[in-house]
């Protein structure tokens, strides 16, 4: 069975267990800053009826992130027909709703069951390492249940998420945030020179480093020398190899998990731990490390596309891909209208684009054209 067939996905997650997470929670008195139990209830009813019944709020971000998305999947699961493209953007639009309401969550008592974190922290605790996980799933909740256990470590983030750090006002954050005055919790810039230092410092001092390793921050076409070729879902893809030739450096056991969204329950799934080669090339023990990972990876995402948050921006790591824009001179020979070929692109201006998926160029062409477009499956509800 082939990959894309292999797709089965958790579909639109219809809250039939909703009542088991109302139980767990009767004894708290609020959800961050939520005054009931039933405010809870009522507003994730509300936001999963939206989506699923009223349909999807097509704004320019939305449609553009389903043009990047399409275009990706095309690229990755080329048997999957534009109708599936659709069922897996709608479905990967409630995990970011649920992703919201995890940071919402880690403020009080979270509700979800959570299976396998046992044997995981216990394997942890074993031995200061590097847990490597990816955007996908409840990818914030390690943070929280770090922070529960009181194990030290360390978030390894890009420039971006940490310039804008102090600016976010969560329940994760304040937690994080409680953590780093007790000594427990450090936010480190990957990007600073200072960084590798610092790693090592809090290795030495019993701190696990989390790191996402599916970060897409910072990937400059630029800088491809810094990136290595792996193969992914039968594809080949450029990714940093920075946080491995660390651990490799430092000397670190690897832990790689995932934390899968079920209903209402979060499983946490992790490989064999990946132990560091003393005396070994690094350059090949990262490559050989991120072929794992990302066929590990892999494995998953056949299963659940839908909860990896990454889809609308792998063109950053396809050595294929680069955005043009080009002059539209065949527009009456060529099969416009055809959503797994094209689709619409927002300009800054509001100005639409036609989009070719299979190179990512853009062309400006008639409004009526794009309206054409439209009515093949943009703007409307899947």
């Amino acid at each position: 069975m082939s990959s894309c067939r292999a797709y089965i996905g958790i579909g639109n997650l219809q809250l039939r267990g909703l009542t088991r997470i109302v139980e767990s929670l009767r004894n708290d008195k609020k959800v961050n800053d939520m005054d009931t139990v039933q405010d809870y209830t009522k507003e994730l009813q509300r936001l999963h009826d939206r989506l699923y019944k009223e349909g999807i709020d097509w704004n320019q971000t939305i449609v553009n992130r389903l043009t990047d998305m399409s275009a990706n999947m095309a690229f990755f699961f080329p048997e999957l027909d534009y109708r599936a493209h659709r069922k897996i953007f709608r479905d990967s639009l409630w995990q970011l709703k649920m992703d919201t309401w995890d940071l919402k969550l880690f403020a009080g008592t979270y509700p979800y069951k959570i299976r396998g974190w046992k044997g995981f922290l216990q394997k942890i605790r074993a031995q200061t390492g590097m847990i490597c996980t990816y955007h996908f799933g409840a990818y914030q909740l390690i943070n929280y249940l770090l922070l529960r256990a009181r194990e030290p470590f360390a978030l390894l983030v890009g420039d971006k998420v940490y310039n804008e750090w102090e600016q976010r006002n969560t329940g994760l954050e304040k937690l994080l945030g409680r953590a780093r005055r007790k000594g427990r919790f450090t936010l480190i810039n990957a990007t600073d020179r200072a960084s590798l230092r610092k790693m090592y410092e809090l290795s030495a001092r019993g701190h696990h480093l989390l790191v996402y390793v599916d970060g897409l921050e910072g990937i400059k076409y630029g800088k491809r020398h810094l990136l290595e070729q792996v193969e992914f879902l039968g594809c080949e893809i450029e990714v940093p190899r920075g946080a491995i030739s660390v651990a490799h450096a430092l000397k670190l056991p690897i832990y790689p998990m995932l934390a899968v969204r079920g209903e209402n329950t979060i499983s946490i799934e992790s490989m064999p731990t990946i132990a560091p080669v003393a005396h070994s090339n690094r350059t090949l023990f990262a490559r050989s490390v991120l072929y794992r990972l990302y066929g590990w990876f892999g494995s998953y995402l056949v299963h659940w596309p839908e909860q990896w948050t990454n889809w609308p921006f792998l063109q950053k790591i396809r050595p294929d891909a680069q955005y043009r824009c080009g002059e539209w001179y065949t527009l009456e020979k060529e099969p416009y209208d055809d959503p797994m070929q094209y689709g619409i692109y927002y300009r800054s201006d509001g100005i639409c684009d036609l989009y070719r998926k299979r190179d990512l160029v853009k062309f400006s062409i008639a409004q009526e054209k794009i309206d054409t477009l439209r009515l093949t499956g943009y703007g409307g509800s899947p």
